[in-house]
């Protein structure tokens, strides 16, 4: 059997964000996982490469800063081009019945804003939200060091555990789903 596949998805465009999506990807490493981290863009090639990772993969972490109107620029394309693209295939749910989670960072409002819609979305779209556990909107950045990787970060703001809690709490909900403990999308 094949062991679990997490696909973590950069869409910021700060070293923070980076910070973010690596720190979710040395985790679920560590925890014995295929973690791969795709830097979100806007072209035609990275929308092919997000479909092909999204659908070999068990489970799925998106990384983003929090936006004004909800999931932003690359990452509101390639969720409307995914959602657009399994209501035209014959098999709809092909992006379906993978765990998610999703990882805000920035203002708190926004971020409360942003994780809430692209949670809905991905629900929408199928997928089985692993826990509350694996969805954080946290202010980071005026009074917390860019990169979030530091240790005086981590004994500060607990940030950098949080990111850790939401993949932790992904690749807990893969696992559930793939041992059958976790319904599936019907």
């Amino acid at each position: 059997s094949v062991g679990p596949r997490i696909l973590v998805i950069d869409c910021a465009a700060s070293d923070s964000g980076r910070g973010m999506a690596a720190l979710a990807r040395d985790l679920l490493v560590r925890e014995g996982v295929q973690a791969t981290v795709l830097r979100l863009g806007s072209t035609a090639e990275s929308f092919a490469q997000l479909v092909r990772s999204w659908v070999s993969a068990h489970g799925v972490l998106i990384c983003t800063p929090a936006s004004e109107l909800g999931p932003g620029g690359a990452l509101a394309r390639a969720i409307d081009g995914l959602d657009c693209s399994a209501g035209l295939s014959r098999f709809p749910d092909y992006l379906a019945d993978r765990v998610y989670g999703v990882a805000v960072c920035g203002n708190t409002l926004l971020a409360e804003a942003t994780r809430r819609a692209l949670a809905g979305r991905l629900d929408r779209m199928g997928l089985v939200d692993s826990s509350s556990f694996a969805q954080l909107d946290r202010h980071a950045g005026y009074f917390e060091p860019a990169e979030l990787g530091q240790a005086v970060c981590s004994a500060t703001s607990g940030f950098v555990e949080q990111v850790e809690n939401v993949a932790l709490a992904v690749c807990r909900g893969v696992r559930d789903l793939r041992a059958g403990r976790v319904p599936r999308f019907s």
